[in-house]
């Protein structure tokens, strides 16, 4: 990497380290197929403002003393034993220590960082057989206000349970592999049976594998009208010949919004796996030391056992091309290692980074994947093309016949009858500004971002996975930084650039590199320095001098530069230079004729607006997200 001398003041770590990816939200990957799910997909983001109406009866202290250790469980993963070898060893829980009145009550007692409260929850989405999609199909959001709804404590304590509660807590989450989670609760509702001495129903349920596969068939016949409407018709093919895919549905869904609120809330995690009370001589250990205790009591031993032979070879490798289709990338890991066997077996693709079943299902994402330059490789044809019929019907202008109508010059009021969104990404996020309205960008799908660099690093590690250009700092790093908290450290090189240096504001914690020199356009002459002796160069320049001409895309190309962008965004769409993926540009207020010929620019090389936001802070500029999108996805418009 060459630069000018003395221009160029950076500060790179190579460190590629593994992250929780935001899935948001997402979330889950289902989330994007599921286009036509009666219930409402919530972006992740909005977490962060969810604020639960839900409250708990009876008598309540206002917050919770000392720090949470909150059990998140699927049903049937050791989530009540977890709980119970927890307050064993530590003998340390308040809930446990202190009678009801006084721990809520009693303004002798003061509350200390040393003191915790072990609470277990099952969260949503997990309803027993005899329930519909309408039922379990949900959004994180939703999932996090059960959490909070559904929270318990061991003893005659009756205590809220509320998100800030969680946010000074830490999560021991429990995993258990979806075989033998299925299985159990099958084994569960037989015992229900049994104990309601149900003989016809037992006549026909055996206690064993063949009886898990009526009753799995059974459930799904039984969900097969409900999910045919609330699912797609590709989403349904995709659930055709999955054996008990109602209650895998469930289990996926239920560990990609759990480890998506982990993330969100920043929250510390221990993950346990079921099988580790078992085989695992350090468990006891581990949980102590994620804890901050030493042991006092003894642990209980644990005996459950897996049961995933109720399966056949054959229906395990359904389940699993299943769970890798719809399992975010956290899920995924934290589970794969349950299905090694199987997945020899199946062919892994590489480049899509998934395990793929019949060419029918996986020719079921071409459209979108080829349209976005393989950004989306995950949304069903039938969705794609509805967002291409919305684009189709899509109108930029108030007055379509006279575009500049009621444009007082350089008014920043004329974007409110102009240029909306003609475009949506399912897990946008708001990245940057400290807070506050102004600095903050838009970026689409971030997690993407991730997956794509994993890709490219398999096809050309000498080349970086993924690149971020962010023209224009002023000091305030929070939008790199946000970014690289997202896809993780040395996941994208990201570079900065601003005429004047910043440098010594960098946040250590960041792994970025930072230019000195602003940018100007490459038409007009304009010269290299201004009178302050600041450094401008050409964006053609910019990517010469990094040695980034052979790179297939910039990903993220975000610009706030104070109006440069009216001078430069020409250069933006040289076909010398790598293709722009999403650029992010905050709009100054523009002359007439600029304002047309930059949105009808962006239009006329396939950048769709997925995004808009008025930057109150400054009243006077347009926050605008675009992504490149090819000319195949553009059908002709009416209008």
């Amino acid at each position: 990497m060459s630069s000018e001398p003395g221009r160029n003041h950076s500060r790179r770590k190579h460190v590629h380290s593994s992250h929780v990816k935001s899935c948001p939200l997402i979330l889950c990957a289902l989330y994007s197929i599921v286009t036509s799910a009666i219930l409402s997909v919530t972006s992740t983001h909005a977490i962060e403002d969810s604020t639960s109406s839900l409250r708990r009866q009876s008598h309540r202290r206002a917050t919770i003393p000392g720090e949470v250790v909150w059990i998140l469980s699927y049903v049937h993963s050791a989530g009540d034993f977890t709980e119970r070898l927890i307050n064993a060893i530590t003998q340390d829980n308040p809930a446990e220590r202190n009678d009801h009145e006084s721990f809520i009550l009693d303004p002798e007692r003061p509350d200390t960082e040393d003191d915790f409260v072990v609470t277990r929850s099952h969260c949503g989405g997990v309803c027993l057989s005899e329930c519909t999609p309408n039922q379990y199909v949900l959004a994180p959001d939703g999932f996090l206000d059960q959490c909070v709804e559904h929270a318990s404590f061991r003893g005659e304590l009756d205590l809220r349970l509320d998100v800030d509660d969680l946010r000074r807590g830490r999560v021991v989450h429990m995993v258990r592999d979806p075989f033998s989670t299925a299985a159990a609760g099958y084994i569960y509702e037989w015992n229900v049976h049994r104990k309601a001495n149900n003989e016809e129903w037992l006549l026909h349920h055996s206690k064993d594998s063949e009886g898990f596969i009526k009753w799995c068939t059974e459930m799904d016949m039984r969900n097969k009208e409900s999910e045919g409407v609330t699912f797609d018709v590709k989403t349904n093919t995709l659930l055709e010949g999955v054996p008990c895919h109602t209650e895998i549905f469930k289990w996926v869904q239920w560990h990609n919004n759990a480890f998506i609120i982990e993330e969100q809330l920043s929250l510390k995690v221990l993950v346990v796996h079921q099988e580790d009370y078992s085989s695992n001589s350090k468990m006891v250990e581990n949980v102590l030391q994620f804890l901050g205790r030493n042991q006092v009591g003894e642990a209980p031993v644990f005996g459950t056992e897996n049961v995933i032979g109720f399966y056949s070879t054959e229906e395990q490798e359904k389940i699993v091309k299943f769970i890798k289709q719809i399992a975010s990338e956290k899920t995924w890991n934290e589970s794969k290692n349950y299905f090694k066997d199987v997945i020899a077996e199946i062919t892994y693709d590489v480049e899509l980074g998934s395990l793929r079943g019949s060419q029918e299902v996986s020719g079921m994402y071409e459209l979108a994947s080829k349209q976005s330059f393989g950004f989306f490789n995950d949304i069903p044809e039938d969705a794609w093309k509805r967002k291409q019929n919305m684009m189709k019907e899509h109108v930029s202008h108030w007055q379509p016949s006279n575009p500049l109508a009621k444009f007082p010059q350089g008014h920043v009021n004329w974007y409110a009858f102009n240029y909306e969104p003609n475009f949506n990404c399912p897990y946008e996020r708001r990245v940057g500004g400290n807070g506050n309205g102004d600095g903050p960008k838009w970026v689409c799908d971030p997690y993407r971002l991730k997956e794509n660099s994993i890709s490219r690093n398999a096809k050309t590690p000498d080349k970086p996975g993924c690149v971020i250009y962010s023209i224009g700092s002023n000091g305030d790093f929070s939008f790199e930084l946000g970014m690289q908290n997202i896809v993780g450290k040395g996941t994208c090189d990201i570079h900065i650039f601003d005429m004047d240096n910043y440098e010594d504001r960098m946040p250590q914690e960041l792994e970025a590199t930072y230019h000195v020199w602003g940018l100007r356009g490459s038409k007009g002459n304009l010269p290299k320095t201004d009178d302050e002796g600041r450094v401008y160069y050409t964006l053609k320049e910019t990517i010469s001098m990094l040695g980034h001409e052979a790179l297939e895309m910039i990903d993220v190309f975000k610009i706030d530069c104070e109006g440069c962008e009216l001078d430069t965004f020409d250069d933006w769409f040289d076909p010398t230079i790598p293709m722009l993926q999403q650029i992010l540009v905050e709009v100054h207020r523009p002359p007439a004729d600029k304002a047309l010929q930059f949105f009808d620019g962006m239009k006329s090389q396939g950048y769709a607006t997925f995004h808009k936001e008025p930057n109150l802070f400054a009243r006077a500029m347009i926050e605008y997200a675009f992504i490149k999108l090819s000319n195949d996805f553009y059908l002709p418009s009416e209008n």
